[in-house]
């Protein structure tokens, strides 16, 4: 009730500021979450967590028919496999540049790597632009995105090493 009650008080003041409610509820999160009042358990916050990727896979599973993504799929995959290694490697360069290892680096390209589908997605909705060809190309581009967290997870505990050591612990360069 409180997480409800909270998101539609945002959802008032996001229409009178005129700006996209997405990022209002992102901040909803945050404040509600442990960054903040920290109101929900750890529990709850992952329950939501999980209810929120679900709406969101049934949110792009009803904007984009498989047809339609055959279509694009060479745009799609030239265009993803594009884009995720010159991002991957740009971030990798630069935080190589500044001294982190490359394990922390690598694992930084993978979190810089991906957009916010939702944030896009709600963008274009907004706008009329989900039905263009720039559209669908966009959304074809955020899906591969979203296939591609699975095997970077898995490579996650590879660039952590052995078990001592820790991505975002407590070592100096933090």
């Amino acid at each position: 009730m409180i997480v409800l009650a909270c998101a539609i008080a945002i959802l008032f003041i996001g229409k009178r500021l005129c700006m996209s409610l997405i990022i209002w509820y992102f901040v909803t999160g945050i404040v509600i979450g442990h960054a903040c009042l920290d109101w929900m358990a750890e529990e709850q916050m992952s329950l939501f967590a999980d209810l929120g990727v679900i709406l969101l896979m049934f949110t792009l599973g009803l904007e984009m028919s498989l047809k339609n993504l055959q279509s694009m799929k060479e745009i799609v995959l030239i265009g993803g496999i594009f884009h995720l290694t010159v991002t991957i490697v740009a971030v990798c360069t630069i935080m190589m540049a500044i001294g982190l290892p490359s394990n922390i680096a690598l694992f930084v390209g993978f979190l810089v790597v991906h957009s916010s589908t939702a944030v896009i997605m709600n963008h274009y909705q907004n706008s009329g632009e989900m039905n263009t060809r720039h559209g669908k190309i966009a959304l074809g581009l955020l899906i591969f995105q979203g296939l591609n967290v699975i095997p970077m997870m898995l490579m996650v505990p590879n660039l952590a090493g052995n078990s001592d050591t820790n991505l975002v612990g407590s070592s100096p360069e933090f």
